[in-house]
C-alpha cells in the first residue's frame, strides 16, 4: 500500500471517529446546543483539526445523515432485488428493513430524526444539503412506487393517495421506533412496564393488513410480544 493510500485510509478512519463522537455529543446536548469545540474534545482532536474534516456543524450533521441513508439504501436495494409474492410484500419488507436499520443504530437514528422536535434548522446553502435531500427523495420515490404497484396488482385495496399512506406509515413508525429504543426509560416512568419489543414490525403488519382489506372485511391484528 502506498503512502498516499495509507494517508487516505487514515483520514477516512479519523472522519468516522469524529462522526461517532459527534453522534454522542448530539445525543447528550442536542444538535442545536452542541458546539464544534465540544465535538472536538469528545473526538480527541483540536478544534482546528476538526475543521479539516468538516466545514461546519451542518456539514458534520449532514455527513452523519448521508452515511446512514447510504447504508439504508444498500439494504433497500437488496430487498428490491429479491422476489416477493406481491408489491404489498415488497412494501412490507422495505418498511421492516427501515425499522431494523434504525434499531441497529439507535443513536444515529435519534440524531438524524432530531429535526422533528427542535428549532434547529439546517442551512440549505450547505453543499451537502442537496445530496441529503436527494437521498431522502430517492427512498420516498421507491416507497411511493411500491404502494402504487400494490394498488395496481390488487394486493393493496386502499384508495388513499399513496403519498398520504407513506406519510402515515413513516410518521407512525418513527414514533414507535423512539418508544422501542427507549423502553428502559419508559419503564422508569410508568408503573407497569409496557410491552415494547417488536412493536414496530407488528404495527407495520397491522397497518398493511388494514389497508389491504375491504372496509367490511374483518382485520386480524398481530399481537405484540412482551419484552
Amino acid at each position: 500500500m502506498s503512502s498516499t493510500e495509507k494517508a487516505k485510509r487514515l483520514k477516512e478512519a479519523r472522519r468516522h471517529d469524529v462522526m461517532q463522537a459527534a453522534v454522542r455529543v448530539f445525543l447528550a446536548r442536542g444538535v442545536q446546543a452542541a458546539t464544534m469545540a465540544e465535538i472536538a474534545r469528545e473526538a480527541g482532536v483540536s478544534k482546528g483539526s476538526l475543521y479539516l474534516y468538516f466545514a461546519s456543524k451542518d456539514d458534520l450533521y449532514l455527513s452523519i445523515a448521508i452515511a446512514w441513508l447510504a447504508e439504508l439504501q444498500v439494504k433497500l436495494d437488496e430487498v428490491s432485488a429479491a422476489r416477493h409474492k406481491s408489491a404489498l410484500e415488497l412494501m412490507r419488507a422495505a418498511a421492516k428493513v427501515y425499522v431494523r436499520h434504525a434499531l441497529a443504530s439507535p443513536g444515529h437514528f435519534q440524531v438524524i430524526m432530531s429535526w422533528l422536535n427542535t428549532a434547529y434548522s439546517l442551512d440549505e446553502r450547505t453543499p451537502l444539503f442537496s445530496e441529503y435531500r436527494a437521498a431522502i427523495a430517492h427512498k420516498h420515490a421507491f416507497m411511493t412506487a411500491a404502494i402504487d404497484a400494490a394498488k395496481e396488482d390488487g394486493s393493496l385495496r386502499s384508495q388513499q393517495p399513496s403519498a398520504r399512506i407513506l406519510v402515515q406509515l413513516w410518521g407512525a413508525v418513527v414514533g414507535l421506533l423512539l418508544v422501542e429504543q427507549n423502553s428502559l426509560e419508559m419503564a422508569r416512568r410508568l408503573p407497569v412496564s409496557p410491552p415494547t419489543s417488536g412493536i414496530c414490525e407488528a404495527f407495520i403488519d397491522n397497518f398493511i393488513a388494514y389497508l389491504a382489506v375491504e372496509a367490511h372485511e374483518p382485520v386480524r391484528l398481530q399481537s405484540v410480544s412482551k419484552s
